[in-house]
């Protein structure tokens, strides 16, 4: 009698997994002209449902929301001039990233629940043409948070904002 429960326990778990796993798919969007004057260079915007950085708008140009079971990722935007980018800067980490277990118990209330959601303007500097970038927000428990554009292949930290 357990095993048959066991088995159809697995069961509704596989097909509420199968059925609840919709991924999106990337879909490059592109706010620069292809005969833009000093090229294009592109920047995803790093986050996943807890943590990131979202694209608002380009320079006045709302970026549209995709359509179902798709995601902007990357924008292309023009290169060899700064940029102003109005992004959602967010965090939901309702944990404590001291790591220290005794701290955290003392700490914990100050800590936890370490919340951001809000819209700031990020000035990019010019991107180089035909280059891979990556905006990755990060918010300390204690400190400063700031926005970070960082080159994909070389993994160099071009650029940080403190907010």
């Amino acid at each position: 009698m357990n095993k048959k429960y066991l088995i159809g326990a697995v069961l509704i778990i596989l097909l509420i997994s199968l059925a609840g796993c919709s991924t999106t798919k990337p879909v490059v969007y592109s706010f620069a002209d292809e005969e833009s004057e000093n090229g294009t260079a592109t920047i995803t915007f790093a986050g996943n449902k807890k943590n990131g950085v979202l694209l608002i708008h380009f320079e006045g140009n709302r970026l549209p929301a995709p359509e179902k079971g798709k995601r902007w990722e990357p924008i292309t935007l023009p290169a060899g001039r700064q940029l102003n980018l109005r992004v959602n800067v967010f965090n939901d980490d309702n944990y404590s990233s001291s790591g220290y277990a005794i701290l955290d118990m003392f700490m914990g209330p100050i800590i936890i629940g370490n919340k951001t959601d809000k819209n700031v303007t990020f000035e990019c500097p010019a991107l180089e043409a035909g280059k891979n970038y990556k905006l990755t927000f990060r918010n300390p428990a204690i400190g400063r948070s700031s926005l970070i554009l960082t080159d994909i292949n070389s993994g160099v930290r071009i650029y940080e904002q403190k907010l």
